[in-house]
């Protein structure tokens, strides 16, 4: 779905199509996402060491965080995050999201409240990255937006890696600014921050949120009927602007 990795003035330049599959992945990668939340809430990372090493005394000190009442909110509010939305009405929580491309009607029905990005940074428990990776948003979490979150807070990025500055979420994680972050993209994969390895408040899987056997086919699909459009004459279904 993401086309950073593409020369779109070039294609543009010569004449080329060029398309994606959004269909594909809207709701695999926000199941994903939940799981995520679920996986930092529960703190299964942390739990499964126990469990592994025999530490079972040490239990107690590991508690859980419930969702009831707690707030999501979201970098950008596209196709991945308001299918979040969907999928997370049934939990009670607070939603809020900052995108300045929203449309107001999407938000008010799926009830998410429209604020800045600073406000979702201060107020949300978990901060969900679901924006496409452009010159505006490379770095658009960084040092100074980590340090507006609350330190039992919780940073969740599948969307592309460099939206977040590797190095400040390390800091951030280090010296406990934020309670913790789920990782499934990098800044220079499949490159990583040493620092992540040595975090225990860091889950870290390599760039696979959309990848179930139901995803690869529809997205197959989807880009073979792309192809087939245009070779019958017609406009591509899902063509990148």
């Amino acid at each position: 779905v993401g086309y950073d990795s593409v020369d779109v003035a070039a294609c543009t330049a010569n004449g080329v199509l060029l398309t994606n599959t959004p269909d594909g992945v809207r709701r695999p990668v926000a199941t994903s996402i939940l799981a995520l939340i679920l996986a930092l809430s529960h703190r299964l990372r942390t739990k499964d060491t126990l469990t592994r090493t025999g530490r079972w005394a040490e239990t107690t000190n590991h508690m859980g965080v419930g969702l009831t009442g707690k707030t999501v909110g979201t970098l950008g509010m596209g196709n991945i995050g308001s299918e979040l939305f969907r999928l997370l009405a049934p939990l009670e929580m607070r939603h809020l999201a900052y995108d300045p491309y929203a449309n107001p009607e999407v938000a008010r029905t799926l009830g998410v409240t429209l604020v800045d990005k600073d406000t979702v940074m201060r107020e949300a428990d978990f901060v969900c990255i679901n924006c496409p990776l452009t010159p505006e948003t490379r770095h658009l979490v960084s040092t100074r937006e980590l340090a507006l979150m609350k330190p039992t807070a919780f940073l969740i990025n599948t969307s592309r890696g460099p939206v977040v500055d590797e190095a400040a979420l390390v800091w951030a994680l280090k010296e406990r600014v934020i309670a913790g972050a789920a990782l499934d993209v990098y800044e220079k994969e499949p490159e990583i921050h040493q620092g992540l390895f040595a975090l225990e408040n860091a889950l870290l899987i390599p760039h696979l949120a959309s990848a179930t056997t139901e995803t690869r086919t529809a997205m197959a699909d989807l880009a073979a009927s792309n192809a087939f459009a245009v070779i019958n004459g017609q406009p591509p279904i899902t063509p990148v602007p």
